[in-house]
């Protein structure tokens, strides 16, 4: 089960139609368990309690934590934008 922050939600809502679409089909089927293949847990929060992971679509990425069998996406971003937005969570 996947759910959305309001900040996912607005991340989602700045980005056009087509690109919302493909990441909105791909986040239905894609497996964001923390052991598949295309997710990374992020170095910069091992060992403060909360494990956040990034699972790559195209050249967004969907930063999120996994509590109890869903995944809580917080922030989908463009890859460029991948090293700011980690500096401004820590």
């Amino acid at each position: 089960m996947i759910f959305l922050t309001p900040r996912a939600e607005k991340d989602l809502a700045a980005l056009s139609q087509g690109q919302r679409k493909r990441i909105l089909s791909k986040l239905e089927t894609i497996d964001l368990s923390p052991g598949a293949p295309h997710v990374k847990k992020l170095a910069t929060f091992k060992g403060k309690g909360v494990n956040v992971y990034r699972a790559r679509i195209g050249v967004y990425r969907v930063l999120y934590t996994w509590e109890e069998d869903k995944a809580v996406i917080f922030r989908i971003i463009h890859r460029r934008d991948l090293d700011r937005v980690i500096k401004g969570l820590s």
